[in-house]
């Protein structure tokens, strides 16, 4: 039996594993270990429990710019963080040595893959990439997502690809083609595992926005806004907002729904600027079920 050590610290992650994950339990020849790190917390215990993913190793290593830049944190909590985050990493290395699995499996870009396929390459651990081959080329953009895919391709040995366009990527970087596999987008696949399992239909969610945030479908337009990029700090999501309040102001018969992302470059700003705006919804990060 293959053991397949499936590492991921992000609500992105968890959801694009999550297909993966069933996958590998409904067939007898393979095992998956699941080890969660903490670059997102509260946004990922809701995603394992939608796809009913019970992870075999839930470390709190911290690498949100919340637990450890965030303003609304005292000084000796981000020491805390920082601390806690340092073990946890010696118990990581500690569990790779005692699982000694024949597949590490990382998703994307973040420095959750990039730190896992690292120290699993220290103990000469196949690393499987999903969502191999995107690229910018520009290593400032996406930050620091771009440096993190790309060198997590360097250590690679299978790079699972979403489009023809980023096998070509790899193609062109000197991987061997018997390496490289078109898969697809496995964030596809999550789509229609929840949709099996909630056929509700659009009245159902009008409800729930109805009786949750107090937000009636029946009698506006609505605008769904979605702004969290880094690229986006400071300037650039200054801009947004003003437009947005702008917008809201002039037109009191649009709805403007803003699940507000808990990085508290987004948060902070977003109820400064929009807040108490009658027409805005500033909402927490929506569920994804």
């Amino acid at each position: 039996m293959k053991k397949i050590f499936i590492v991921f610290g992000t609500r992105p992650e968890a959801i694009k594993f999550a297909p993966i994950i069933k996958e590998i339990k409904n067939n007898p020849s393979l095992k998956a270990v699941v080890c969660v790190f903490r670059q997102h917390d509260k946004m990922l215990d809701h995603i394992l429990k939608v796809f009913d993913i019970m992870p075999d190793y839930d470390l709190k290593i911290m690498l949100s710019d919340k637990a450890l830049f965030g303003r609304g944190i005292n000084i000796l909590r981000k020491i805390k963080n920082l601390v806690i985050s340092g073990f946890s990493f010696l118990i990581f290395l500690r569990i790779l040595k005692k699982e000694k699995p024949d597949i590490l499996m990382v998703q994307g870009d973040t420095s959750t893959a990039f730190l896992a396929a690292f120290l699993a390459f220290h103990f000469k651990i196949k690393i499987a990439h999903i969502e191999a081959g995107l690229r910018t080329y520009d290593k400032y953009s996406p930050f620091p997502e771009e440096i993190n895919r790309q060198l997590i391709s360097r250590l690679a040995d299978l790079h699972f690809a979403p489009t023809e366009r980023a096998q070509n990527n790899l193609l062109k970087e000197g991987i061997a083609k018997e390496k490289t596999f078109l898969t697809g987008n496995t964030a596809i696949d999550a789509l229609f595992m929840i949709k099996r399992k909630q056929e509700e239909g659009i009245a159902g969610n009008e409800n729930k926005f109805l009786k949750k945030h107090g937000i009636d479908f029946s009698d506006k337009k609505i605008i769904l806004i979605t702004a969290h990029r880094r690229e986006s700090f400071g300037e650039g999501l200054k801009n947004i907002f003003s437009a947005i309040k702008e917008l809201a102001e002039k037109r009191k018969d649009v709805a403007i729904i803003y699940p507000v992302h808990l990085n508290p470059n987004v948060y902070h700003l977003a109820r400064k600027t929009l807040g108490g705006i009658s027409n805005v919804y500033l909402i927490e990060p929506l569920e994804y079920d």
